[in-house]
């Protein structure tokens, strides 16, 4: 049987479904046993035509995927990343210099691997002062992706660590957008992303490039 949601969505796999704001779909196991189909609000919004696709884009099926992203942008792009972020967090605080780095960055990744193409158009690219425990984080929501990179990583003699993390963040991006739960993590998939885009398959930066960033020697 279906929840009881504000739109009435159709039984897929026997599931339970509810909206979502944070994937287009996605398989949440419950502690009884079942199963908990999530869905975006613009796929729920999207009517019956885009529900049909959501079964075979969570089996792996790319042309669903695509076509279901496709249907949906229209309603992503009504809402506004800046109204749900938090007041202190600026968009960019980066200088210009720093922004147009990051920018020749990811289009220089994206151009010289042959999966440049599974990046999302809409991209979003932020430089935050506030992060000073990770060096760079990757969100998407939909086919919309965003990427924030620290601003230490501009400093003179770490333009290694830019490059790296940048390409990190990359393929946290793609594997997120191809992965049917859209769930980010260190795995086996992300590891393949990682050589795609030339990033080592490493969860942290290795000794010498923290001591580096901490302004250290050996």
């Amino acid at each position: 049987m279906v929840s009881e949601t504000s739109t009435r969505l159709p039984v897929v796999h026997r599931v339970a479904a509810r909206p979502n704001v944070r994937r287009l779909a996605a398989l949440a196991p419950q502690r009884d046993g079942s199963v908990t189909l999530n869905l975006s609000r613009a796929v729920v919004e999207a009517g019956e035509e885009a529900w049909r696709l959501v079964a075979p884009a969570l089996e792996g099926d790319r042309l669903a995927r695509s076509a279901l992203r496709a249907m949906v942008v229209p309603t992503l792009a009504e809402a506004s990343w800046a109204s749900r972020a938090p007041r202190r967090s600026p968009a960019c605080q980066g200088s210009a210099q720093e922004r147009q780095r990051l920018r020749e960055l990811v289009t220089g990744i994206q151009g010289e691997s042959t999966w440049g193409h599974i990046l999302p158009q809409e991209l979003e690219l932020r430089i935050s002062r506030r992060m000073t425990r990770t060096l760079g984080s990757c969100l998407v929501r939909g086919p919309l992706g965003r990427i924030t990179i620290s601003q230490r990583l501009f400093r003179t003699g770490t333009e290694d660590i830019l490059e790296e993390t940048v390409r990190h963040e990359v393929a946290h991006l793609a594997d997120a957008l191809t992965s049917p739960s859209g769930r980010m993590s260190h795995g086996k998939s992300w590891k393949t992303w990682a050589h795609r885009f030339g990033a080592r398959p490493e969860r942290q930066c290795t000794r010498e490039e923290t001591l580096r960033l901490d302004g250290k020697r050996r």
